[in-house]
């Protein structure tokens, strides 16, 4: 099966969990068996455009500097895919979609949703139309309504953040709705697409996992009374929900002579507005590897209130022994049960105070640690879900009459 698969960025190194998401599940497609060539941007800009193999993939690479954010508002196209949405990358686009006999594309992510106008353009009288994938890693939808409806600041940028959850639900339906298959990361994602197209056909393709596995832990009076919030901060909604958390929870923290320690890639501007602001809370920044601050951490923190989707540090707390805390909704597509393998909690105020009487709790600390990982030891293998995406496929071709080989 031939794909061209449309990505945002050369996933290598994977320092997001998008990026991890993008790069892994293409590579496992590939063996499974598909053909597949995909294209990204690379670089910042200058350079030409090159063709490498990797990881089974065969690479499009093409050097391109993104638009500025605000150059969205005068358009219809929200602000992510208008930055991706250059000349250079929607002339290697249209070149590809035109060169070869695709027998499936996949847009991957919402920022790639610019695409689709390319697509509908080369094939809207072709008798062999090649199969449409959706790649979603999030339901932006609701995800951006409930940003722009959790920020606090100016008031402009507020309506901005508004039109823009507009622009992204109507971009986000003509996707789902053109396509033959959609991708989900987790169930409750597939439902929420599901109230605006029920009859669409849905695979939920959970992330796997690769990296470093802890096989026995236990966490002791020596363990620092730390809790890690571990993720990248790049975009606005985790920046807000790390900044709401911290407002709340860093008094709370150090009254109880706890800390907190603050992981992950984030603009060194957002950064510097934190430092000082906070005092049991240490803000560490992007690192090479994060084993130290997992080993010296009792509990993992994910406070989101406005992310949707699966969190891949969820896995790396949980493969590395670290028992997991959450604000309700947060955590989904994992198979944790509150009180047992997970604490889970309303508000963000009973999160911080939760969080806080855990940590001097040790048996439930790692009876946690060790209910989560007996859960999700064997669900989170790579291999399968190409497995599923090819077989999915191949299932919807022999429907529509289309050659697989």
């Amino acid at each position: 099966m031939r794909c061209l698969w449309l990505m945002r960025e050369y996933p290598y190194p994977a320092n997001s969990g998008d990026l991890i998401y993008s790069g892994s599940l293409a590579e496992s497609f590939a063996r499974a068996g598909a053909d597949v060539t995909v294209l990204s941007r690379h670089c910042s800009d200058g350079g030409r455009e090159t063709a490498v193999s990797r990881s089974g993939l065969k690479w499009r690479l093409v050097p391109s500097k993104l638009r500025r954010p605000i150059s969205s508002v005068v358009t219809r196209l929200p602000s992510l895919p208008r930055r991706y949405a250059t000349e250079s990358l929607r002339s290697a686009v249209a070149d590809l979609l035109h060169a070869h006999p695709w027998q499936v594309v996949c847009i991957d992510h919402l920022g790639m949703g610019w695409s689709l106008e390319l697509f509908q353009a080369v094939f809207s009288r072709s008798q062999s139309r090649p199969l449409l994938v959706y790649i979603s890693h999030n339901h932006e939808e609701s995800t951006r309504f409930r940003m722009a409806r959790y920020y606090r600041g100016n008031p402009l940028k507020r309506l901005v953040l508004h039109l823009d959850a507009l622009k992204s639900a109507r971009l986000e339906r003509l996707l789902v709705a053109a396509a033959d298959l959609v991708t989900v990361n987790s169930a409750e994602d597939g439902a929420l697409f599901a109230g605006n197209h029920p009859d669409k056909p849905y695979l939920v393709l959970t992330p796997g996992y690769t990296r470093r596995i802890v096989e026995d832990r236990l966490i002791t009076q020596d363990t620092p009374r730390r809790a890690l919030v571990l993720g990248s901060f790049d975009w606005l909604a985790k920046q807000m929900d790390l900044r709401d958390f911290l407002d709340v929870a860093d008094p709370i923290f150090e009254a109880g002579g706890a800390e907190i320690e603050v992981v992950g890639r984030a603009p060194e501007a957002f950064l510097s507005r934190l430092r000082g602001r906070f005092r049991a809370t240490k803000l560490i920044g992007a690192v090479s590897d994060t084993t130290q601050h997992l080993e010296g951490a009792r509990i993992g923190v994910v406070p989101e209130r406005t992310g949707h989707g699966f969190k891949h540090k969820v896995l790396d707390y949980v493969f590395n022994r670290v028992p997991v805390a959450a604000h309700e909704g947060s955590v989904t597509g994992m198979p944790l049960k509150e009180g047992e393998s997970i604490l889970t909690y309303p508000s963000l105020t009973a999160l911080s105070r939760g969080v806080l009487a855990a940590l001097d709790n040790l048996e439930l600390l790692n009876r946690l640690q060790k209910s989560a990982f007996a859960k999700c030891v064997e669900k989170f293998d790579w291999t399968s879900r190409g497995r599923d995406l090819l077989g999915e496929l191949e299932h919807l071709a022999a429907r529509r009459g289309l050659s697989a080989g």
